[in-house]
């Protein structure tokens, strides 16, 4: 992508051309007349256009962006009916949703119940205990993880299976055995997200 921008940048901007040889009649900066970025091959006299100088800013906008995302653990974006979800999370919860009706616990968040199609549910925190029930083991490098990770579906006490990350243990399997206890914890992740991972039960994180 970053290629892709830059090229657009070197060939679209910088050069001033539109394709039929002739540079777009747009206003002209004298602050920035002599003083544009050039390369081999460039016609110094051609000054950059004001508008140009406004794509080439929001261009160097989503270079920017793409390398901060290169460099992170993507994160959720609360909506209405997740917002409940994450706020547990950032105060120790593990949070549910548990239908009046029918009784049955489920999980992701939605305003109805999956089973019966009740919109009469209710939000509960969960114990925080499970088992592994699933996993399988990357070895693809990712800059949120040092060497391979697992990437788990945990059985909650309560019922729903939830897929997250396992810590505190070595990233092995000889180490994640199927119906292993797991209890969760909880990890800051940025702009006030906190993921809940889970760990084996006696494991200190």
């Amino acid at each position: 992508m970053r290629l892709c921008l830059r090229l657009l940048i070197d060939e679209l901007f910088l050069n001033g051309n539109h394709g039929n040889g002739a540079p777009p009649h747009l206003e002209i900066s004298e602050s920035v007349k002599g003083s544009q970025t050039t390369r081999p091959g460039h016609d110094h006299t051609k000054p950059i256009a004001l508008g140009h100088l406004s794509l080439i800013r929001h261009t160097k906008s989503l270079l920017m962006e793409q390398e901060v995302a290169d460099t992170l653990r993507p994160l959720p974006v609360p909506t209405p009916e997740t917002q409940h979800f994450w706020d547990g999370t950032k105060n120790g919860e593990l949070r549910l949703q548990t239908c009046s009706d029918c009784h049955h616990t489920y999980f992701p968040p939605r305003p109805f119940c999956p089973q019966c199609g009740s919109r009469n549910v209710a939000v509960t925190v969960a114990s925080g205990r499970g088992t592994l029930d699933s996993y399988v083991i990357s070895h693809r490098p990712h800059k949120a993880f040092d060497g391979p990770y697992a990437i788990a579906l945990v059985a909650l006490e309560e019922g729903p299976r939830m897929m997250s990350n396992i810590v505190g243990c070595d990233q092995t399997p000889e180490a994640l055995q199927l119906d292993m206890p797991l209890v969760v914890t909880f990890e800051e992740a940025g702009e006030n997200i906190y993921l809940p991972l889970f760990t084996p039960v006696g494991v200190s994180t």
